[in-house]
């Protein structure tokens, strides 16, 4: 059903011309990519453009001075961001303005409302109102913003199969089967698929090779040969698996741990070193498999992923308090996850900041 957020896309999507230079800004992150991969077909279907589409250093998920001069230097005059909380810097964020119309989807946490004559704000708690923003991957609300302005049914089976990568990836597949949304005799497949990419993720650090394939017509039937069965893509999911177990098998001797009076632990602070990105992908597997109900950070050199799967305790909040009074610090996400950055000088005051409100 559409409400006025579709309608806001419509107009936004049906209002670009031959002329305008577009921009996609998406998240260093599986459901960032499949986001800015549906919307740049989308667009590519709808209006035969190419879009410009790029991201930032990982672990900066709002807006940077950089981006701004690279956007002016590509004479950007319509840009769009998935997947990312722009919100977290308004003031920066407004000066794209100055050149720029703007489209913002994302499902991170509302802090600041974006919305003006100049940019249309989508988040996913005003656009879906009774679903959990982190079980509503921004990949899943492009997809069904796109649903609405395209009738192709091939590309929409396209775009469809492209965020269920993205929904995976934000671990809100399950949610998504109890919705109808997904089949649970597809998710071995689609999780497989995920955990490849992001293994070529944290070990290349090269999202545009995913984007690019992603691009291509009936992805779903010729996803074997160009994901599963790519030998150059593949070859990093073993190493990415091997380095994981070594650093879940050293997690009692170097880790913090804070625990409660009964012996429970509530909180674990693993700073790691590792040739590969992987701090989001450790998180998860510690959070789901290894210690549910704790909170889990892990931080190498300065760049943290937080997640507690209990929904009992908010990483958002956590991670905003925590930073609160540390110069430099940045950070925010949702309830059972969250991200950001730490002077390396600042860590050891982070981690009291952790223990103290995790044990308060």
């Amino acid at each position: 059903m559409k409400n006025k957020f579709s309608k806001l896309f419509s107009n936004f999507i049906f209002n670009l011309k031959i002329k305008d230079n577009i921009a996609i800004l998406y998240h260093t992150d599986c459901d960032g990519v499949c986001s800015a991969a549906i919307i740049k077909k989308a667009i590519k279907y709808l209006t035969d453009k190419d879009v410009f589409a790029f991201c930032q250093k990982q672990g900066k998920i709002a807006i940077t001075q950089n981006t701004i001069e690279l956007l002016k230097q590509k004479k950007i005059n319509k840009f769009i961001s998935v997947d990312m909380a722009l919100d977290q810097n308004a003031q920066t964020f407004r000066k794209i303005e100055d050149f720029a119309h703007c489209l913002i989807i994302d499902h991170h946490i509302k802090i600041f409302n974006l919305s003006s004559k100049k940019t249309i704000f989508i988040k996913s708690q005003d656009f879906e109102r009774d679903i959990e923003p982190s079980k509503n991957p921004a990949s899943k609300m492009c997809f069904d913003l796109s649903n609405f302005v395209i009738d192709n049914k091939e590309i929409i089976k396209d775009l469809k199969f492209i965020s269920k990568i993205g929904i995976s990836g934000d671990c809100a597949y399950d949610f998504w089967i109890k919705k109808g949304f997904l089949k649970n005799e597809e998710k071995e497949k689609i999780q497989k698929i995920d955990y490849i990419i992001s293994s070529y993720f944290g070990a290349t650090g090269n999202f545009d090779k995913i984007l690019d394939i992603l691009q291509k017509e009936t992805i779903e039937k010729k996803i074997d040969k160009y994901i599963i069965e790519n030998k150059e893509i593949c070859k990093y999911y073993f190493c990415v698996q091997k380095e994981i177990e070594k650093l879940i098998s050293k997690v009692n001797e170097k880790a913090f741990f804070t625990k409660d009076q009964s012996n429970n632990t509530k909180l674990i602070f693993y700073e790691i070193k590792s040739k590969y990105n992987i701090k989001s992908i450790l998180a998860n597997k510690l959070s789901f498999e290894n210690y549910p109900g704790a909170t889990i950070i892990v931080i190498k050199d300065g760049y943290f992923s937080a997640r507690n799967q209990s929904f009992k305790i908010s990483m958002n909040d956590l991670i905003k308090k925590s930073i609160k009074n540390i110069s430099g610090a940045s950070g925010g996400g949702h309830i059972p996850a969250a991200g950001g950055f730490v002077p390396k000088n600042k860590i050891k005051e982070f981690r009291k900041n952790l223990a103290k409100f995790i044990t308060n």
